[in-house]
């Protein structure tokens, strides 16, 4: 059990590196119920990509922590993982697009500049995601596939894939998934339009990008965490006060070992279907 124990530290926020966008409606909701609760609730998840740990990188939480930073807060409850550990795997989402007439959606997507509109065949779009040779692709509820493509850097790439999630994500409802659950809502539902795909980024190209400050959309890169730390909550008076870090941290420690030694931690080893969450 003692290495399945999650490593929760206070860190301070400035030493973050995000490698994804915020999204302000929910930054703003969190600020309220941060507020409201008193404390945050669940650790935001982040890789040690530096041995000095003078970096980290948010794999997941970018909301809290834009949320607790216009809230004046400096430091943040983390879960610290070894990025480049292989049992730390990253994937993509997928976007189902609601709502949206299809013909309108990819004469938005032509007027973005530096971006071409390709129509192809399923098989072909999906050699390309796998090379990552293209922005992303749509796959429409007529079978219609389009591929999108700009300059093949990486810098570039991400760019117009932000543009492109921003042309759908300000007009249509769009909720995030796995390609699965995309494709069967795509055939059996009367409300979507299209399902985005987006090639999976490599660990070292997300490190690439937030270390020269280049953030992908938010909800588009999955990090699967092995022992993931939920419910964990700490009080913001705590997050607030004077104390130094290592004393901060001292405190956290002592209260995740109370929680153990009481019997107030579950570990689960299967994999989890979680409905109406």
């Amino acid at each position: 059990m003692k290495n399945e124990i999650p490593e929760i530290r206070i860190v301070p926020i400035e030493k973050l590196m995000l490698h994804e966008m915020e999204e302000l409606k929910r930054t703003r909701r969190l600020e309220e119920r941060i507020i409201s609760d008193g404390f945050l609730k669940n650790p935001i998840i982040v890789g040690r990509v530096k041995c000095d740990d003078s970096k980290f990188l948010l794999l997941d939480g970018v909301n809290r922590v834009s949320a607790m930073k216009n809230l004046g807060f400096t430091d943040i409850t983390a879960q610290i993982v070894d990025y480049f550990n292989r049992n730390v795997g990253v994937h993509a989402w997928c976007h189902l697009i609601h709502d949206f007439d299809p013909q309108d959606l990819l004469e938005k997507i032509k007027d973005i500049e530096r971006v071409d509109l390709e129509k192809t065949n399923r098989k072909r779009a999906r050699i390309l995601l796998e090379e990552k040779k293209i922005v992303c692709c749509l796959f429409f509820r007529n079978k219609d596939v389009f591929i999108i493509k700009s300059r093949n850097d990486l810098k570039t790439r991400a760019s117009k894939l932000a543009d492109v999630v921003n042309v759908y994500s300000e007009s249509s409802m769009v909720h995030r998934m796995s390609e699965t659950e995309a494709t069967f809502l795509l055939r059996k539902q009367k409300t979507p339009t299209a399902v985005v795909i987006i090639p999976v980024y490599e660990k070292k190209d997300i490190v690439n990008l937030a270390f020269n400050g280049v953030r992908l959309p938010s909800g588009v890169t999955r990090h699967v965490i092995p022992s993931r730390a939920l419910n964990l909550s700490v009080d913001l008076a705590l997050l607030k006060c004077d104390l130094s870090l290592e004393d901060k941290n001292k405190l956290i420690r002592e209260m995740v070992n109370q929680k153990i030694i009481y019997g107030k931690t579950r570990f689960y080893r299967e994999s989890v279907f979680v409905f109406d969450e």
